[in-house]
């Protein structure tokens, strides 16, 4: 849910994200632009009573974006030396978490606020739910 519309991330090959509404199929925002290579992951949360989009792809990057300011966060994560497949988000000790997982097969799960590393493993997976 975005601003009371069920929505959906939708990721393309050349990169952008876009937000549909559903069941309308109306773009809810301006499309998500920064990644330089196709994104295939995407995962959505709600921290302090902000929307969030996390986004991951083949350029290594994930990036967190404000989906209620229509703008990147400026907060960009790193650890994986391969191409980013997989994000998940979820609640850890009261903390919204950012699970990645990447073609190296390591997972990475920073904060989605305060920063740093909770922990880093190497699992056999290149893709997350």
């Amino acid at each position: 849910m975005l601003h009371d519309h069920p929505a959906a991330l939708a990721a393309s090959a050349d990169g952008p994200v876009e937000v549909w509404e559903l069941p309308t199929l109306r773009r809810l925002r301006p499309s998500l632009t920064g990644h330089e290579a196709t994104v295939r992951g995407v995962a959505t949360a709600v921290v302090n009573r902000r929307h969030l989009a996390v986004t991951g792809g083949h350029d290594r990057s994930v990036r967190i974006w404000d989906l209620d300011g229509e703008r990147e966060t400026g907060s960009r994560l790193n650890g994986h030396v391969g191409s980013v497949t997989g994000v998940a988000t979820a609640v850890a000790d009261g903390s919204c978490v950012i699970i990645t997982a990447g073609s190296d097969a390591t997972a990475c799960s920073p904060r989605a606020r305060g920063g740093g590393h909770v922990g880093v493993g190497r699992i056999p997976t290149r893709s997350l739910a």
